[in-house]
Protein backbone atom coordinates (compact mmCIF):
# COMPACT_ATOMS: atom_id res chain seq x y z
CA UNK A 1 0.00 0.00 0.00
CA UNK A 2 1.33 3.38 -1.15
CA UNK A 3 1.18 6.53 0.60
CA UNK A 4 -0.15 8.09 -2.71
CA UNK A 5 -3.38 5.85 -2.48
CA UNK A 6 -4.48 7.96 0.57
CA UNK A 7 -3.89 11.34 -0.51
CA UNK A 8 -6.77 11.92 -2.35
CA UNK A 9 -9.33 10.41 0.51
CA UNK A 10 -7.93 13.08 2.60
CA UNK A 11 -7.87 15.63 0.66
CA UNK A 12 -11.52 15.33 -0.17
CA UNK A 13 -12.19 14.58 3.43
CA UNK A 14 -10.27 17.93 3.87
CA UNK A 15 -11.94 19.85 1.19
CA UNK A 16 -15.94 18.29 2.61
CA UNK A 17 -14.25 19.88 6.25
CA UNK A 18 -13.98 23.53 5.37
CA UNK A 19 -16.62 24.16 2.97
CA UNK A 20 -19.13 22.74 6.09
CA UNK A 21 -16.79 25.11 8.73
CA UNK A 22 -17.59 27.68 6.01
CA UNK A 23 -21.08 27.42 5.51
CA UNK A 24 -21.74 26.72 9.32
CA UNK A 25 -20.23 29.97 9.70
CA UNK A 26 -21.33 31.76 6.86
CA UNK A 27 -25.00 30.56 8.35
CA UNK A 28 -24.44 32.13 11.76
CA UNK A 29 -22.71 35.43 10.81
CA UNK A 30 -26.04 36.03 8.49
CA UNK A 31 -28.52 34.81 11.27
CA UNK A 32 -26.58 37.38 14.07
CA UNK A 33 -26.07 40.32 11.87
CA UNK A 34 -30.50 40.00 10.93
CA UNK A 35 -30.94 39.70 15.41
CA UNK A 36 -28.19 42.41 15.74
CA UNK A 37 -30.08 45.22 13.60
CA UNK A 38 -33.26 44.21 15.19
CA UNK A 39 -31.31 45.46 18.43
CA UNK A 40 -30.30 48.91 17.26
CA UNK A 41 -31.48 51.12 19.97
CA UNK A 42 -34.99 52.41 19.60
CA UNK A 43 -36.08 56.04 18.87
CA UNK A 44 -38.87 56.06 21.71
CA UNK A 45 -37.24 54.55 24.68
CA UNK A 46 -40.74 53.48 25.98
CA UNK A 47 -40.91 51.17 23.14
CA UNK A 48 -37.43 49.38 24.49
CA UNK A 49 -39.55 46.63 26.12
CA UNK A 50 -41.30 45.73 22.61
CA UNK A 51 -38.14 45.80 20.73
CA UNK A 52 -36.35 43.07 23.47
CA UNK A 53 -39.35 41.12 23.41
CA UNK A 54 -39.39 41.00 19.91
CA UNK A 55 -35.47 40.40 19.68
CA UNK A 56 -36.21 37.16 21.81
CA UNK A 57 -38.53 35.82 20.06
CA UNK A 58 -37.05 36.71 16.73
CA UNK A 59 -34.05 34.24 17.84
CA UNK A 60 -36.41 31.36 19.28
CA UNK A 61 -38.27 31.95 15.76
CA UNK A 62 -34.93 31.54 13.76
CA UNK A 63 -33.89 28.03 13.83
CA UNK A 64 -30.03 28.06 13.87
CA UNK A 65 -28.91 25.48 11.27
CA UNK A 66 -26.20 22.13 12.52
CA UNK A 67 -23.67 21.21 10.17
CA UNK A 68 -23.78 17.17 9.69
CA UNK A 69 -20.78 15.55 8.01
CA UNK A 70 -20.92 12.93 6.79
CA UNK A 71 -18.86 10.54 4.72
CA UNK A 72 -19.53 7.13 2.56
CA UNK A 73 -16.63 4.79 2.33
CA UNK A 74 -15.92 1.36 0.65
CA UNK A 75 -17.42 -0.45 3.60
CA UNK A 76 -20.38 2.26 4.49
CA UNK A 77 -21.25 5.55 6.23
CA UNK A 78 -18.75 7.15 8.77
CA UNK A 79 -20.03 7.78 11.42
CA UNK A 80 -22.60 4.78 11.17
CA UNK A 81 -25.20 5.98 14.07
CA UNK A 82 -25.54 9.47 15.31
CA UNK A 83 -27.31 11.50 17.79
CA UNK A 84 -28.80 14.87 17.74
CA UNK A 85 -31.48 17.18 19.22
CA UNK A 86 -34.14 17.98 16.73
CA UNK A 87 -33.36 20.99 14.09
CA UNK A 88 -32.26 21.86 10.71
CA UNK A 89 -29.43 20.09 9.96
CA UNK A 90 -26.78 20.81 6.89
CA UNK A 91 -26.30 17.39 5.39
CA UNK A 92 -22.61 17.39 4.26
CA UNK A 93 -22.25 13.82 2.33
CA UNK A 94 -18.96 12.93 1.25
CA UNK A 95 -18.14 9.71 -1.30
CA UNK A 96 -15.32 8.27 -0.88
CA UNK A 97 -16.80 5.06 -1.88
CA UNK A 98 -15.30 4.62 -5.17
CA UNK A 99 -18.67 4.04 -6.35
CA UNK A 100 -19.43 6.75 -8.85
CA UNK A 101 -22.84 7.74 -8.46
CA UNK A 102 -24.83 6.87 -5.69
CA UNK A 103 -28.41 7.52 -4.76
CA UNK A 104 -28.90 8.67 -1.41
CA UNK A 105 -32.59 8.08 0.29
CA UNK A 106 -32.96 9.64 3.95
CA UNK A 107 -36.33 8.04 5.41
CA UNK A 108 -38.03 7.62 8.61
CA UNK A 109 -37.34 3.87 10.25
CA UNK A 110 -40.32 2.60 9.41
CA UNK A 111 -42.20 5.37 7.76
CA UNK A 112 -41.82 7.28 4.86
CA UNK A 113 -39.25 8.71 2.59
CA UNK A 114 -37.89 12.57 3.23
CA UNK A 115 -35.32 12.67 0.61
CA UNK A 116 -33.71 10.78 -2.79
CA UNK A 117 -30.82 12.82 -4.11
CA UNK A 118 -28.66 11.33 -6.67
CA UNK A 119 -24.69 12.69 -6.20
CA UNK A 120 -21.79 12.23 -8.31
CA UNK A 121 -18.31 11.18 -6.69
CA UNK A 122 -16.37 14.32 -7.46
CA UNK A 123 -19.51 16.69 -5.98
CA UNK A 124 -20.35 16.50 -1.66
CA UNK A 125 -24.02 16.30 -1.07
CA UNK A 126 -25.19 19.11 -0.19
CA UNK A 127 -28.79 19.53 1.67
CA UNK A 128 -30.67 21.51 4.77
CA UNK A 129 -33.15 19.19 6.13
CA UNK A 130 -35.19 19.66 9.54
CA UNK A 131 -35.68 16.80 11.49
CA UNK A 132 -38.44 15.91 14.08
CA UNK A 133 -37.73 13.61 16.84
CA UNK A 134 -37.21 10.30 15.65
CA UNK A 135 -34.86 7.57 14.06
CA UNK A 136 -34.19 8.26 10.50
CA UNK A 137 -32.16 6.43 7.85
CA UNK A 138 -29.55 7.46 5.73
CA UNK A 139 -29.14 4.63 2.78
CA UNK A 140 -27.85 4.29 -0.51
CA UNK A 141 -30.04 2.69 -3.02
CA UNK A 142 -28.13 0.37 -4.04
CA UNK A 143 -26.37 -0.74 -0.96
CA UNK A 144 -28.62 -1.88 1.33
CA UNK A 145 -25.78 -3.20 3.83
CA UNK A 146 -24.69 1.15 4.06
CA UNK A 147 -26.76 3.02 6.80
CA UNK A 148 -25.97 5.83 8.82
CA UNK A 149 -28.88 5.59 11.49
CA UNK A 150 -29.85 9.15 12.84
CA UNK A 151 -31.37 9.29 16.42
CA UNK A 152 -33.24 12.77 16.62
CA UNK A 153 -34.16 13.49 20.83
CA UNK A 154 -36.57 16.35 21.54
CA UNK A 155 -34.67 20.11 22.16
Amino acid sequence: MSFSRYVTPFRILSIVAVLTVLVAVSLGARLRSRNDSRMSAPANPSSASAIVSEAVQSKSDKPQVHALPILLRFAGFAPNEITRPAGDYFFAIGNLSGVKEVTFRLDREHGERLKEVNAKREKPLKQIVHLTPGTYLLTEANHPEWVCRITITPH
